[in-house]
This record gives structure tokens, sequence and C-alpha cells, in this order.
């Protein structure tokens, strides 16, 4: 059997394969060196072979949702990982190396990273309009199989004449190469199209099984044709960009020089296994090639970390090698080769400490159980608190605290793009229909009104205490207004500060619950004439004119008190997170993680296109920053169900803490901002990370001490840990 000739381990893999793998990758951390002699060799094959063993191993299946997230979890969870690790030590080398820990610097960085992981461009940086700052680099090949498998799998599904699948892949192959002549789409599409049926291919070889056919002859007429491609330049393929010398030819040569070696590391395999005779290979020859199986076998198993590290070491760690190898004194003339070594042992040291915390972390399971339940499931008067809204709220808090400092423009545009949109949603997503208008009231005056009572009282005192500047009508005023900022109206009254949310979402929860009550109070006197489908299409179309018109309101500079027009825009998120709440949207994009394809275009379209301000009345153009912020807040969800699960518990704890806390935290931030800066410019310098971080850090804190403090009071004892 086949299975047997190629002698698969008990972990199922080939041997031969992981070693076809593990060369493949090491031509890829050598072509990554700049050498032009390497380049013209390495480049003719190394990503192909993937291509081609990735089809080898194929196997069919159903194209369902189940296949699209695993295939999703299976190569994109690395890849956002892998940019998390760059981000942070991006932020390392800035603060260490180059010694800028400026808050203006190290939010730059952030930004322009977020903004490349997104587009996941392994070389370009303009896709149509948009121009980026930086590429992704070297993982751009994850996403791209990704949708070189998907798209596979799904003409194995549709398709069953092998030529019919051959020709649309090959087509379709074509056209994403023309295609990115004229424009670059993000997530290196293009690049997995265009190398589709290279893994059809990879499975007709196993199917045929075309290596142990090649003899002697063909060898002959493949290394001919390796040669030919080598001194005509047509090895010269870039994958990344979907440039070839020829569209032809140039897949004549790749796939020639990938059965080359597919077929010498069957035969080396062979040979020092001991399953063929070769005349003239003496012990220690074997012993030394056995030596090299191994360490080949071990870069093959691990090729998908060792490209992530590789990635890593690559955008970050080039300072420190090229320190490293000033401070031997490496020649000039070997310095490549001398980089190559350096770079291959930093990353297999870092794979292998990664695959021993791998080891340890089956430890964490007990502890996840414990901790995280403290975290997702907390019991509070309505019930259980969802600790996947409370994560994400944590997540949006500690946003909104960074989003007002002095930080770059490109992070806050993020920011802003989704925090208090998001905020609204999860309101929404809790809402009850069933409950009464004086229930409502009720839950609406002690949800928000008592903080913000407390918040005027230990304003109105901290005033007291400094020297009142102005009469107590004039704080009676501005407390009673309720206004974020002014514009054609009430400019003598000034803002309450960043409380003002508080009231505008309490205005949001009640329009939407008069809305609802409307919609409901019409569906009852229409006596059946009128459905439940068009009951919700006028909710639909309600929710659509309340939000146009508070748009507008805002436009026209008619800023109300308790930011009325801006509580009419945002009952659009209202609606949606009662929506999406109704129908399970969060929860089934949480189970299909493969959506964030198509949510996370609009978001950044969104970014890129419009500019969302809530409380400076900036959403525009409408359509466009709405939907961006609902794609943005469904992401999040799926990320705080991600961290939920995989997290070290105690951070998902403070973060739930957090979320929970927000309300606290919100009337802490506006009072006392401005006194804990204060305070650490004795340690930090307030345009600098650490400042933030840890004025930012101790708000939260004491936000979190208070939302305990008060839990425990309501439940007349103190919260246990």
């Amino acid at each position: 059997m086949e299975e047997e000739r190629e002698h698969m381990d008990v972990k199922g893999r080939i041997a031969w394969i992981d070693l076809a793998k593990g060369i493949a990758m090491l031509c890829v951390i050598l072509g990554h060196l700049g050498s032009d002699t390497a380049n013209r060799v390495v480049f003719g094959f190394h990503l192909t072979v993937f291509f081609l063993l990735s089809g080898y191993t194929l196997k069919p299946a159903l194209f369902d949702g189940r296949f699209l997230s695993k295939q999703f979890k299976k190569l994109m969870a690395p890849y956002f990982y892998t940019c998390l690790s760059v981000l942070l030590f991006d932020v390392v080398n800035a603060v260490f190396i180059q010694e800028d820990a400026s808050i203006l610097t190290i939010t730059e960085i952030a930004g322009r990273d977020l903004a490349s992981f997104f587009y996941a461009s392994g070389s370009i940086k303009t896709f149509g309009p948009v121009q980026m700052g930086r590429y992704i680099g070297a993982i751009w090949f994850l996403p791209a199989m990704f949708f070189a498998s998907v798209l596979v799998q799904w003409i194995l599904n549709r398709v069953q004449d092998p030529k019919k699948q051959y020709a649309i892949l090959l087509l379709l192959s074509m056209e994403s190469y023309l295609l990115s002549k004229f424009i670059w789409l993000p997530f290196s599409i293009q690049p997995g199209i265009m190398c589709a049926f290279l893994l059809l291919a990879g499975r007709d070889i196993r199917k045929y099984e075309m290596i142990e056919k090649i003899k002697a002859g063909h060898c002959l007429l493949l290394s001919a044709i390796t040669v030919a491609g080598i001194c005509g330049g047509y090895t010269r393929i870039y994958f990344v960009t979907c440039t070839l010398q020829d569209w032809v030819i140039s897949w004549i040569v790749t796939i020639s020089m990938s059965l080359l070696l597919m077929k010498f590391v069957r035969i080396s395999e062979r040979a020092v296994m001991g399953k063929e005779d070769i005349r003239g290979i003496g012990l220690a020859v074997v012993k030394w090639m056995r030596l090299m199986r191994a360490g080949g076998l071990y870069v093959g198993q691990n090729s998908l970390l060792y490209l992530c590290v590789h990635l890593f070491e690559m955008n970050t760690m080039s300072y420190y090698q090229d320190w490293l190898l000033g401070r031997l004194g490496v020649p000039e003339g070997f310095y490549t080769e001398a980089k190559f070594v350096l770079k291959l042992a930093m990353i297999t040291m870092v794979v292998w400490c990664i695959r021993i915390l791998r080891r340890f972390s089956g430890g964490y399971a007990g502890q996840r159980a414990s901790v995280a339940l403290f975290a997702a499931c907390r019991e509070s008067r309505g019930g259980v608190r969802d600790g996947n809204v409370d994560v994400e709220r944590g997540i949006l808090m500690i946003a909104m605290l960074a989003g007002h400092a002095t930080i770059d423009p490109g992070l806050r545009k993020i920011i802003y793009s989704f925090h208090m949109p998001a905020f609204v949603m999860l309101s929404g997503y809790f809402y009850q229909k069933e409950r009464g208008m004086k229930d409502t009231l009720k839950r609406l005056f002690g949800t928000c009104l008592i903080p913000y009572g407390v918040f005027c009282s230990l304003h109105f005192a901290l005033s007291w205490a400094g020297g009142l500047e102005n009469g107590v009508f004039h704080y009676i005023r501005q407390y009673l207004s309720g206004i974020s900022f002014s514009k054609n109206c009430w400019q003598d009254i000034p803002s309450v500060g960043p409380v003002y949310f508080m009231l505008l979402l309490l205005l949001v929860r009640l329009f939407y619950c008069l809305l609802d009550k409307a919609c409901c109070y019409m569906e009852k006197r229409a006596e059946g004439r009128i459905g439940g489908r068009e009951t919700d299409l006028y909710r639909m179309l309600a929710a659509f004119g309340l939000s146009a018109a508070g748009m507008y309101l805002g436009k026209a500079g008619w800023w109300l008190p308790w930011s009325a027009d801006a509580a009419l825009y945002c009952v659009l998120f209202y609606w949606a997170g009662v929506r999406l709440k109704e129908h399970n949207i969060l929860e089934w994009c949480s189970a299909n993680p493969y959506v964030y394809f198509f949510l996370a275009p609009v978001w950044a379209y969104a970014v890129y296109a419009g500019d969302m301000s809530i409380a400076g009345r900036s959403y525009e153009p409408y359509g466009i920053v709405a939907a961006g912020a609902l794609a943005a807040s469904a992401l999040l969800y799926m990320l705080s169900r991600h961290l939920r699960d995989r997290w070290n518990p105690y951070i998902i704890s403070f973060l739930a803490l957090t979320g929970e806390s927000s309300v606290y935290i919100l009337i802490i931030h506006t009072l006392f901002n401005r006194w804990i800066g204060e305070f650490y410019t004795r340690w930090f310098h307030p345009g600098y990370i650490y400042h933030l971080i840890a004025s930012n850090g101790t708000q939260i804190l004491f936000g979190v001490m208070a939302g305990l403090l008060i839990s425990g009071i309501r439940k007349k004892e103190l919260p246990r840990f």
C-alpha cells in the first residue's frame, strides 16, 4: 500500500514530506538574505514546493462552515498571533533601541502595524487609493494558502470532471495574475488564487504516484529544464506580487524544480533509512546524512512555526543580528552565510521555546475552568452576565482611555471608528421587550441617573473644596444640561466631560423603548392585519429615521442637552444590538471565524473613507461609518470570545472586571484624570508611554475596586476571589 511505502509515523506524518518542507523552509530563510545568486535558485521552487506538498496531503472535505472554520483556525490564528508579537516587539525596539518612548511614536507604530496586519500584503503597499506605510512580510503566505485551499475544496465539491477542475483553476490563476497588474486586493487573495491549481497538481502527484515513476531519464530532463530556467531568468518568481517572467514557461520551470527536489528527498530518505542499497556511501557519510535529515525533519514538522518566527525575527531582530555579527568580526565575504546560520539558530531557539510552552499550557485547563468562570459568568441581579460582552467592554474602555490622550491621529481614527457605537450596540444586546415602561424607567434611573448623580455630587464637592470659580447656579445648569460639547446653542454652558455618555445612553434606551412600544401597540391595534415581519420592518425604518434626524441635527449645529441629537443618531446601533441578539448573529460569527474576511474590509474602508466622533458629531459618510462601526463591534465580540476561551484566565478576569466596572472607570476618568496625570509627572514625562500606562492603569484599578466594593455592598457581602 502507498501508506506503507511512505512510512507514516504514529502521528500520521510522512517523513520525506517533512524533510522536503524543511529544505523549502530553509530556502525561504535563505531567499530573504538578499543574495541575488541564491535568489535565482531558491525563488524558483521554495513556495511551489509548499503548495504542491499541501496538495499532496490534501483530503477531500465537505465544503461547509465547519471546514472553513477549521482552515481559518489552522492558518489565520498563527497569523494573528505572529502579528501581535511583531507589534509588541516593534514597541520594545522603539523604546530600548531607538530610545523613543513618546506616546506619539508608540501609537504611530501601533496604528501602522494594525493597518499592515489587516491588508496582509507581503510586498505591495498600494491598495487602490489607500497608501500603506508598511507591508506585513513573509507571513502573507498563510492567508494566501487559506484562500487557495478553500478555492480548491469548493471546486472539488462542485466539479467532478478532473479536466474541468484544472481548466477552472488555471483560468482563475491567469485572471488573478492579470488583475494584479491593475489593482491589488487585501489578504493576499490573488497569490492564493494564482497558485491554487498547484494543490490540485500535488493531489494528482500522489494519486498517480508520480514521484515513484520518475526515473533517471526524467531526472535528466527536469535538470535540463531547471538549468535552462535559471539561465533564462525564469526562476525569478515572486508569488508575493504575482510576478512571473512568463506565465507558461515559469510554471513549467518551477514545477520541474519542485519535482526534482521531491525526488531527491525521496531517494535520500530511503538511502539514509537503509531502504536502498546505494553503493559508495560510507558509514560516516550515512551518519552525516542522518544528522542532516533529523534537522530537516524538525524544520519540516514545525514549518508553520518556523515561518511565523521567521517573519518575527525578520521584522524585529535585524538590529540585534547585525550588532552580534559585527561584534564577532565576521569577514565580509562570509557575512551572508554567517547571517543565515545566525537566523536559523535564533529561529530554532524560539521555536523550541514555543514548543516547550505548549507542553506546559496543558496545565492551564483546570485553572482556566475555575478562574474564567469568575470572569465569564458572574451573578448579577438580572441573572448571569455574558462574559464575552464584559471582555469586549473592557477592551472598549481601555481603547477609550487611550483615545482621550494625545495619540497618533491614525490610531485615534481607528479607535473612534467603533468604541462608542460598540458600547451602544452591546447595551441593545440586552434589551428585553417584555419589560413594562415602569420597570424600564426604574432600571434606567438605577443604571444611568444614579451614577450621574454620584458624579455631579463628587464634582461639586471637589469644586467647592478648590474654591468655586462660579456660582452654584452655574454648576446646576451644567449638571442639568449634561452636554458633551456645544456649537450653535448653549455655548455658555461647559461640558460635563466624558460622563455625558451615560445620559446619551439613557436617552438611546428610552427612545428605542418608546419606538418598540409604539410598534407593539400598532401591531396589537391592527388585530392580525400586520404580522411580525411588517412590525420589524417598521422598527428598522423608525430606527433609521431617528438616526438620520440625529445626524442632520448634529450637522446643522443643533447640539442638544443630554446629547439628545447624538442619542437619536445612536438609536440605529441600539436597534442593531437588539437584532443581533434576537438572531444570535454574534454567536454565529464566533463559531464561524472566517466571516472576518467579510467584516474586516467594511471596517477598514470606513476608517479610510469616513470619520466617526459621536461627541464631535462627525459621522459621515453616514452609511459607511455606521456599517464599519457595526462590523468592528462584531469582530471585537469574536475576539473577546477567542480570548476568553484561550488566553490566560487572570487576564480575561481583569478585562471582564474592567468591562463590568466601566461606569465607575468613566466617572473616575472624568473627575481625576488630570490629577492622576499630574501625580505621575513626578516620575514620568507626560509625553511618554510610561505616563499613559501608569495614569490609565491607575484609573482602571480604582474603577474596578469601586465596582467590586459597590457590588459587595449591594449583595451585603464583600466580593470574593
